[in-house]
């Protein structure tokens, strides 16, 4: 009877080894069982150890923040560079960080003003060749869908967004076009008029 205890409760044991084993291993393409730790939080790095106990390069788990990137370029599924431009809203102006290349272009905006805001890319010449309404707010009807390329909600003082879009070279209005009756922010100089080459 010890035996056969003995005997069972080796047996329980190796399953129980071999239940964490599984729940936790990843198989490789050639066959090979690696075992993976769970990745810990951001900023942090993680191993890996193969089932034969030798140790795999550590992953690096990048940090992130509520800030949106503001320059550079980032690479894109298909190896082509996608442009990243930062954006600042406030009253009554649109800064743009970098120059807007043609290709697909994130933008990362940033209400940095006190009001509501928006961001808009209207293909256009220019904000004075565009059809305006009585107050100077841009007429979107009269402009038409195909005009209006992109834009983000309506954010609140603080609040960030992106925009991302294929751009093709020509020209382009960049603008706020919120307020009604005499309070339009485009009217009050919240556009920038670009040319994507």
């Amino acid at each position: 009877m010890g035996r056969r205890l003995v005997s069972s409760i080796a047996v329980l044991v190796s399953l129980g080894s071999l239940a964490v084993a599984c729940s936790d291993d990843t198989t490789s393409s050639a066959g090979t069982t690696a075992r993976t730790a769970t990745t810990p939080g951001p900023g942090t790095a993680s191993q890996s150890t193969t089932a034969a106990g030798t140790q795999v390069a550590p992953i690096t788990v990048a940090a992130t923040t509520g800030a949106a990137a503001t320059t550079g370029a980032t690479a894109t599924a298909g190896g082509n560079a996608a442009e990243t431009v930062g954006i600042k809203l406030a009253e009554f102006t649109i800064t743009p960080d970098a120059t807007v290349r043609a290709g697909t272009v994130t933008f990362n905006v940033t209400n940095a003003g006190q009001r509501i805001h928006e961001f808009a890319v209207f293909r256009g010449d220019s904000y004075a060749s565009l059809p305006h309404q009585s107050n100077g707010a841009v007429d979107e009807t009269k402009l038409g869908a195909a005009n209006i390329i992109g834009r983000t909600s309506r954010l609140d003082s603080g609040q960030t967004a992106s925009l991302t879009i294929d751009l093709k070279p020509g020209k382009y209005v960049l603008i706020c076009n919120l307020g009604a009756g005499p309070n339009s922010h485009a009217a009050r100089g919240q556009t920038v008029d670009i040319t994507v080459s």
